[in-house]
């Protein structure tokens, strides 16, 4: 049990340390004078990635998703401002007792109005660090 305590562990470590790579580099590479709104996007983006990433982890660990009001403070983020390109806060939704390893992480977007994840804003879905290359 202390093994697979110390493989998670390790492994969350080496995952929250990649996503603090790949969102610096995205903050730092991002020309945010040739198009303002395309670095605000990526800017949103990377860090909607880093913030489910790290949900993600927390989930494997200890085998629900953060609760409502636990949201985003109980992640190893603290360090990081939880704003989108905008700077509006991300937003965290627990999807409740019924679906434990739910959740839900969106970005306002640029308009500035809270649509659930619809409208123009921006989501992070699980699905995307599949994907992610």
């Amino acid at each position: 049990m202390q093994k697979i305590k110390v493989t998670i562990a390790g492994t969350c470590l080496s995952t929250l340390a990649l996503v603090v790579i790949v969102h610096l580099y995205h903050v730092l590479t991002v020309p945010l004078d040739s198009d303002p709104i395309a670095g605000r996007q990526m800017q949103t983006e990377s860090m909607l990635w880093l913030c489910g990433s790290a949900v993600v982890q927390w989930t494997l660990q200890y085998g629900r998703a953060p609760t409502a009001s636990e949201g985003l403070g109980v992640l190893p983020l603290r360090g990081f401002p939880m704003l989108d390109g905008w700077k509006q806060p991300i937003i965290y939704r627990a999807r409740g007792v019924n679906a434990p390893l739910e959740f839900h992480i969106y970005s306002i977007g640029s308009n500035g109005i809270d649509e659930g994840g619809g409208g123009d804003d921006i989501s992070f879905e699980k699905s995307q660090l599949s994907n992610r290359k």
